[in-house]
């Protein structure tokens, strides 16, 4: 039941609820809508450690929703939302059991490889729905499957947050956030450091984070008994991400396609 049955509401769709990149973009999104004073829910196919963080920010949230029954008391629920956003062609199979939804839906796409579209397809094109994609990259790739489709761009939203830099060493901080994957290419800044010369390694120190993928295999161990400057840690959440920003002095972002645009 929501505080003010007056207020606008929002039902915010993702895949699942890690500490990853569209959960964590779709629960930023969500404070957006809550700073405009809508009610929010936060909905997702699966559970995940990102729970934690919708409860210390106070957003309410439902996991596996694709349990749910499909009967009228779940369609009553779902009709009673003014507008629905699904962040990822991930839920293209659950938006098409959203047939009856007659408000706009809106489909935010985060995806930039054509295998992540072959493997979801979106449903059939209904007058309601809505499409956005996080850049220009994003939109090239879903003219390819969907030409007739418009597509407009809307950006991540970050919560704006003072920052003060926590300066714990004279070393130079780098770090790295983000799946450790062949997409996100921790690899290229491992053999960076490898090219370093001894001087260079004594005054800089490396932080990975992230937790790791099938197709990229990281020998931590042998990294590290190599190079005593370089921390993994597999999760942190929001929290404490936000004080480990506050903590570096330089976030490198590699790529093995291209680069991707900060806004």
């Amino acid at each position: 039941e929501y505080e003010n049955i007056n207020k606008r509401s929002i039902l915010l769709l993702s895949h699942d609820m890690t500490r990853t990149g569209v959960p964590v973009a779709v629960m930023h999104m969500a404070e957006l809508f809550i700073e405009l004073e809508w009610n929010v829910v936060y909905g997702s196919l699966h559970g995940g450690s990102l729970e934690g963080d919708l409860r210390e920010r106070k957003i309410a949230y439902i996991d596996y929703m694709d349990v749910l029954a499909d009967d009228s008391n779940t369609r009553e629920f779902i009709n009673s939302f003014d507008l629905i956003m699904a962040g990822t062609v991930a839920l293209g199979e659950y938006i098409g059991r959203l047939y009856f939804y007659d408000k706009p839906l809106v489909i935010w796409i985060n995806e930039k490889y054509e295998k992540e579209f072959d493997s979801y397809p979106l449903p059939c094109h209904r007058s309601n729905m809505l499409y956005f994609a996080d850049g220009e990259s994003t939109i090239d790739v879903f003219h390819r499957y969907y030409p007739e489709r418009k597509i407009e761009e809307l950006y991540y939203f970050l919560p704006d947050s003072e920052l003060k830099s926590k300066k714990i060493s004279d070393r130079i901080r780098f770090a790295f956030i983000g799946t450790m994957s062949q997409r996100k290419a921790p690899d290229l800044l491992i053999r960076a450091i490898d090219m370093l010369p001894d001087d260079l390694m004594l005054k800089a120190e490396f932080l990975f984070i992230g937790k790791e993928s099938r197709d990229l295999k990281i020998k931590w161990e042998d990294i590290r008994a190599k190079h005593r400057n370089i921390t993994y840690i597999e999760e942190v959440s929001q929290s404490e991400l936000r004080n480990i920003f506050l903590r570096i002095d330089i976030l490198v972002c590699p790529s093995k396609r291209g680069s991707c645009l900060m806004h």
